[in-house]
């Protein structure tokens, strides 16, 4: 997940300026990982109760992987019933990253040696 690979990314560049002792203080990379967390959280949140305000939106759908996210769906939750706002936060089982969609759609079109040529241009409307 992007939390992993932040968290990572970190370690890493401790690692690199020759602070791996720092990576051994007791619950570093947990409080790591939850600050990140929160941080992404509350800028999602922030963003979207803006949306609604400017927009005067009054349904709010979370969807796909980072649906997933138990502080982000608790979150939007508190933001939508402070706001008024009527929230869809679907089940985890429907909360699937977008990712794994596509990579077996192309499968299935390699599969079926319909490729495209190394000129395409990525637009997000083409079909599948």
């Amino acid at each position: 997940s992007g939390l992993k690979t932040a968290v990572l990314n970190y370690v890493r560049k401790l690692m690199e300026d020759g602070q791996e002792e720092t990576l051994k203080v007791p619950g570093l990379l947990k409080d790591i990982s939850a600050s990140f967390q929160r941080a992404v959280v509350d800028v999602l949140v922030r963003k979207t109760e803006w949306a609604i305000k400017r927009e005067r939106i009054k349904r709010v759908a979370l969807s796909g992987g980072v649906a997933a996210n138990s502080e982000l769906r608790r979150s939007m939750s508190l933001m939508g019933r402070k706001r008024e706002v009527e929230m869809f936060i679907p089940s985890l089982t429907l909360c699937t990253d977008n990712a794994a969609m596509i990579a077996a759609a192309g499968y299935h079109h390699i599969m079926s040696q319909d490729t495209a040529g190394l000129d395409l241009n990525p637009k997000a409307y083409l079909p599948l």
